[in-house]
């Protein structure tokens, strides 16, 4: 599946966010335009919302529409109830977290480098997993509008 244009800006953004070089009033030349607490703050916020959003949207399609989870990893997790469900999903995202946060922390140089990346791969994954959900619901809706009994893809 090629990567849809919103998640390729979030990726992007994702990159600005935690990597563009900054110039301070001062003239010194900064790493980010956040500082690493908060870049990795706020990197953890929007991968703990985006797997929100994939599950809330799968479990809405399955809930309204009787729509299946094509993922085989992850069908065990959206048949669970509600809570158990949001709760797996947000012990999975802080999971990937901490591994940025271990790998931004650590004495291994290239592990320091690249520590946004395991959020940012995780967060991407799902914003496009919940774009495509909510595009799969929205031909659901028309199906149904239309009197047409729809199939799951």
């Amino acid at each position: 599946m090629l990567v849809s244009r919103p998640v390729t800006l979030f990726l992007l953004f994702s990159a600005l966010l935690l990597g563009a070089p900054s110039i301070s009033a001062a003239g010194d030349k900064r790493s980010s335009i956040l500082h690493p607490k908060k870049r990795w703050i706020a990197l953890t916020a929007l991968s703990v919302v985006s797997a929100y959003a994939d599950s809330i949207s799968t479990m809405q399609g399955r809930r309204l529409y009787g729509a299946r989870e094509e993922d085989p990893l992850a069908n065990w997790g959206v048949s669970l109830p509600r809570p158990a469900t949001l709760s797996v999903t947000g012990a999975l995202a802080l999971g990937v977290a901490y591994v940025g946060h271990r790998m931004e922390t650590s004495n291994v140089r290239p592990f320091r480098r690249v520590w946004w990346l395991p959020q940012t791969v995780q967060a991407g994954v799902n914003l496009g997993c919940a774009i495509e959900n909510e595009r799969k619901i929205g031909q659901y809706r028309q199906y149904q509008a239309l009197g047409i009994a729809a199939s799951s893809p």
